[in-house]
């Protein structure tokens, strides 16, 4: 079988977008990114310069959103979302005929309802992920905290670095930032742990290997690594479902589930109504 250096490109971006978005990285890394993709991208819309306009377009929306010349700014949730449904599309995209052509009629039929399940599986999979990352802090940890019993200590911010910059024609320019916090809980164990902060670093924190910052920490008794600043829990899960918008997100999955059915249902019809035909002209 020939390899396609599309496919190999494509199967490269994806995999690197999946990579930065499961993983944290410094400053470095994601400029390292930004010129990858978008050098692969003006790469790979050359090579499929003939192929349908939808393909173009997609590797152009690519590395315009990863150009590192004016480079787009979102908040790294988004982000992360962003590097997952584009790997998902890749993926999917991926031409592997010249793979499926050495198959039997029935093998081809097998991989094709195989393909799809997995496809779908992996959707399902990210959609899970999507929800809940962004959310973790604010829906799983804090309905966590508010249902079960928590201990209120004193801790401290170690360290705090600029997350993000957005620059926004509505809202102007939103800053974010990431910390760092300790405590020890009634048992003595030292917990490390992190959050984030819409705005500017406050000048308290800007000498903070010297001067650590006291703040209190709400901590989960059965799993003290489920934790919040106290100024950031919720009173109530109602306030927690108002704040991460779950009943648009289970309107969002009761279609999702409706959908995925249908597929696999059509997928089953074709693929037991193919096996049938080709069972007959044996």
């Amino acid at each position: 079988m020939k390899v396609r250096i599309n496919n190999v490109i494509q199967l490269a971006i994806a995999l690197l977008l999946v990579f930065a978005a499961i993983t944290s990285h410094g400053n470095n890394f994601y400029i390292f990114v930004r010129w990858t993709i978008f050098l692969l991208s003006i790469y790979a819309a050359y090579k499929v310069r003939k192929r349908p306009i939808i393909v173009i377009i997609l590797i152009s929306i690519i590395g315009l959103l990863f150009n590192p010349i004016l480079p787009f700014t979102f908040h790294k949730n988004i982000w992360h979302i962003i590097d997952f449904v584009l790997a998902i599309i890749l993926l999917m995209a991926i031409d592997l005929k010249g793979y499926t052509d050495t198959f039997s009629q029935k093998r081809k039929l097998t991989f094709n309802f195989s393909k799809t399940i997995f496809y779908l599986v992996i959707i399902w999979g990210v959609a899970v992920w999507i929800f809940f990352y962004p959310c973790a802090i604010n829906f799983y940890e804090q309905s966590q905290l508010i249902i079960k019993k928590t201990t209120t200590v004193k801790g401290f911010i170690t360290a705090a670095y600029d997350e993000n910059v957005t620059e926004s024609e509505t809202q102007g320019t939103r800053y974010d930032f990431w910390f760092s916090y300790e405590f020890m809980t009634t048992d003595g164990k030292r917990i490390s742990s992190s959050a984030s902060e819409v705005g500017r670093i406050p000048e308290e924190f800007k000498d903070l290997s010297q001067n650590p910052y006291p703040i209190d920490i709400v901590y989960l008794n059965e799993n003290p690594k489920i934790n919040l600043p106290k100024d950031q829990m919720k009173d109530s899960l109602l306030d927690v479902l108002r704040t991460e918008y779950i009943f648009m997100g289970v309107f969002i999955f009761v279609i999702g589930v409706v959908v995925s059915f249908q597929i696999i249902r059509n997928a089953t019809e074709k693929y037991l109504t193919e096996t049938k035909k080709l069972l007959t002209t044996i």
